[in-house]
């Protein structure tokens, strides 16, 4: 039998980064409630070719202004409560869940292991390190370990509340 090809840590391959997507939407989809079937998709400003979501472009613009280089990503879930969506940041990919209300987001946030091992009822496999943060209506998920986007993400978004943690 052949030899998989080593991974490089940090990096997901495409069939694990399905995965963790996958695992992420339906987490947090859960978590919040569904929304009914006449709820259609948020409404995108193609003007600005930025998704929907005020607190999405606010972070989108602080990283930007900070001197990252930044690409909008697409809306990947949403529900009555929240749309998440994916945004690649000095080519790096970050995942944004933008709720409603500040109290939503710390339900959702709630749902989070403070391992990142689990959301809700789901286990999580990651294939890199996990870091939750979150401020006011946003959570973000990076999973990787440039400590340099870990700082950027901490100065605009404060201390991680859940994910890896390096032994002290």
């Amino acid at each position: 039998m052949g030899s998989r090809p080593a991974r490089r840590p940090g990096r997901l391959g495409l069939n694990s980064a399905a995965r963790v997507l996958r695992l992420v939407i339906f987490a947090l989809a859960t978590a919040a409630c569904s929304a009914s079937a006449g709820d259609q998709l948020p409404d995108f400003d193609n003007s600005s070719q930025l998704p929907y979501g005020e607190e999405y472009r606010r972070l989108y613009a602080e990283l930007a202004e900070g001197g990252a280089s930044v690409e909008a990503g697409v809306p990947i879930v949403w529900t009555a409560e929240m749309v998440g969506h994916f945004m690649r940041v000095d080519g790096a990919d970050i995942q944004l869940f933008e709720y409603v209300t500040i109290e939503e987001a710390r339900r959702g946030a709630a749902k989070v292991a403070r391992d990142g091992s689990y959301i809700a009822l789901s286990t999580a496999e990651w294939a890199g390190e996990p870091h939750f943060y979150r401020r006011g209506r946003v959570m973000v998920l990076y999973i990787g370990d440039d400590a340099g986007l870990q700082r950027q993400l901490r100065e605009l978004l404060g201390q991680q509340f859940a994910g890896y943690s390096p032994p002290e």
